[in-house]
């Protein structure tokens, strides 16, 4: 008789904390553990949370597009020959501290950009694609550095225009990082701003 009931005390006190257990598993689940009363635990970000992470995201990048066309006074070969050319790169673009041309197409650019308190410097390449030269081909580029990273496509399309040639050109970048953290318009209206500087310096090599 004795030894039937401690059987039995036992098998209530096993099933006892089996439920025990559980309770502890439910109450306690919310806790942010991996491992909650003995059990895995598996964390989920709650839509809000999800939403602030994408926003965190988005707001250390910047998508940047631009577009314009440019008469240059000079043909198309010979326009095509100066964008392909480092030395003449050099001259025209301010913010190039060194370009070295590795093969036919490819380049390694060292480039120095200030916006707003920030001064960032930026290690990359640059690709040639020439899909159909000398009318039409892309520049692929990405560059990294202490406050970011940058990397962009542009087209460029070259024609005839009455003896000079019709430069139009589209610019699609993503900036991230400290630099992308800074106002849309303010990283915008510099891209821009050293755009105009390269044509106004472009133009004036390719009419000299």
């Amino acid at each position: 008789m004795w030894l039937s009931g401690s059987r039995g005390s036992r098998k209530r006190r096993k099933r006892g904390s089996a439920a025990t257990r559980q309770a502890q598993v439910s109450n306690c689940s919310w806790l942010p553990l991996d491992r909650v009363c003995g059990v895995p635990h598996i964390r989920a970000h709650s839509p809000n949370q999800q939403a602030r992470n994408d926003q965190a995201r988005n707001d250390q990048e910047r998508l940047l597009e631009l577009q314009g066309d440019h008469r240059i006074p000079a043909d198309r070969e010979r326009v095509f020959r100066a964008l392909c050319d480092e030395a003449v790169l050099m001259r025209c673009i301010s913010a190039l501290e060194a370009m070295e041309r590795r093969s036919e197409v490819e380049y390694a650019a060292r480039v120095r950009l200030s916006v707003g308190p920030l001064k960032a410097r930026f290690e990359g390449r640059v690709e040639v694609e020439p899909v159909d030269p000398p009318g039409f081909y892309v520049l692929n580029g990405e560059g990294t550095g202490l406050l970011g990273f940058a990397k962009g496509v542009v087209e460029i399309r070259l024609a005839d225009l009455a003896g000079h040639t019709l430069l139009s050109y589209r610019l699609t970048a993503e900036i991230g990082g400290r630099v992308g953290q800074m106002a849309a318009k303010l990283v915008q209206a510099k891209a821009q701003s050293h755009i105009d500087r390269f044509f106004e310096r472009f133009t004036e090599a390719m009419a000299g």
